[in-house]
C-alpha cells in the first residue's frame, strides 16, 4: 500500500511512503458481562481464529472495518469489491 502526505509548507512537494497492512490477531475474545469485584480480575475466554467459522470471521472483518472507517472520520465506501 502506499500513501501520500502533503507538505504542510508553502511549497508543493509531497512525500510519498509504503503503508505496512495491520497485522491480522490470532484470537478472539469473547463479550462477557462483568463479573462482581469481589471475583477478582478474570481474563476473558479466547477461540484461536482457526476455530471460528468462516461466517464468525466475515462478521468480525467487517465490524472491524466499519469502525476503522468511523474512527478515520471517513464514508464506508459502499462497495468494496471495485
Amino acid at each position: 500500500m502506499t500513501g501520500r502526505r502533503p507538505s504542510t509548507s508553502s511549497s508543493n512537494a509531497t512525500m510519498a511512503f509504503t503503508m505496512r497492512p495491520w497485522l491480522a490477531p490470532n484470537f478472539a475474545t469473547v463479550d462477557m458481562p462483568a463479573a462482581p469485584k469481589q471475583d477478582g480480575m478474570r481474563d476473558l475466554p479466547t477461540f484461536h481464529v482457526s476455530d471460528l467459522p468462516v461466517e464468525t470471521l466475515d462478521q468480525l472483518a467487517e465490524q472491524w472495518r466499519v469502525d476503522l472507517y468511523v474512527k478515520a472520520g471517513k464514508p464506508l465506501p459502499e462497495n468494496r469489491n471495485g
